[in-house]
């Protein structure tokens, strides 16, 4: 997070999900957002289920008039993807290892492996993504400058703290399991 007098940046790690070869892969991106009193950018190296969302219109409330509202929205999608993402992958690491437990095969090995670097990734990313968070949580007074900030705002940035910590104890929890 960067919180200048005319501008707020801010860079956090979005999840990513590709299908390979008939299962799903994890993985996660830069996603870069910059907010003035007047213009918001957006900038990712992909198309992603977290902008697709804006741009098919499918978050309640969205509008680029309040712009601290709509950069707490994109925190908050980023974490409800994490957090369905970390589902799917425990789903798949429940499914594979029954798989497993049947018959040991390379494929379902290396799905495995495949599942616990996807949540080192989403790990690793959800951490660096929950100091922008705080940053930004404890910086509410000096964003405001910035952009104006509404009530419902500051409610959406408690949501998104709570949820990036859930998605970090999740993350932990299923790595373990996999481990």
């Amino acid at each position: 997070v960067v919180l200048e007098d005319e501008y707020a940046l801010i860079l956090v790690d979005i999840p990513v999900i590709e299908e390979e070869d008939q299962y799903y892969s994890y993985y996660t991106i830069p996603l870069g957002t910059i907010v003035k009193d007047d213009l918001i950018i957006t900038t990712c190296l992909k198309d992603t289920a977290v902008t697709r969302d804006f741009i098919r219109n499918r978050i309640k409330g969205f509008s680029t008039k309040f712009k601290s509202r709509f950069m707490f929205q994109i925190l908050a999608n980023i974490d409800s993807k994490y957090l369905r993402y970390l589902k799917q992958i425990d789903k798949a690491s429940q499914r594979i290892q029954n798989e497993l437990h049947k018959d040991t095969k390379t494929k379902e090995l290396m799905q495995i492996q495949d599942l616990q670097n996807s949540l080192v990734y989403f790990s690793t990313s959800l951490t660096g993504n929950d100091s922008v968070i705080t940053k930004l949580a404890n910086a509410k007074g000096q964003l405001g400058t910035i952009v104006r900030m509404y009530e419902e705002d500051e409610a959406i940035l408690e949501d998104v703290v709570i949820e990036n910590k859930q998605a970090i104890e999740m993350s932990k929890i299923y790595s373990d399991i996999l481990n």
